[in-house]
């Protein structure tokens, strides 16, 4: 009987934390709002692509654009 509440405990403590994960971890708006700027990017071929800087590693680069867009870019 006492297995069975703790069980149960855990199982309670287990769907609350589940059912509120999406509020706690996310924000609404997103990173980019209206009159934000952007850094230009000239890549090689000539291109200008606009974004900020989000992480880069490897051989790559990856750039934020509005609205959270993600592009990647080989250096």
């Amino acid at each position: 009987m006492k297995t069975l509440k703790i069980m149960l405990i855990k199982l309670t403590l287990v769907t609350l934390l589940w059912l509120l994960a999406g509020n706690v971890f996310a924000h609404p708006g997103g990173h980019y709002h209206k009159g934000d700027v952007l850094n230009s990017w000239t890549l090689t071929n000539g291109q200008i692509v606009m974004g900020n800087f989000s992480k880069g590693y490897g051989d790559q680069l990856v750039l934020e654009q509005l609205g959270g867009k993600l592009i990647y870019v080989s250096v």
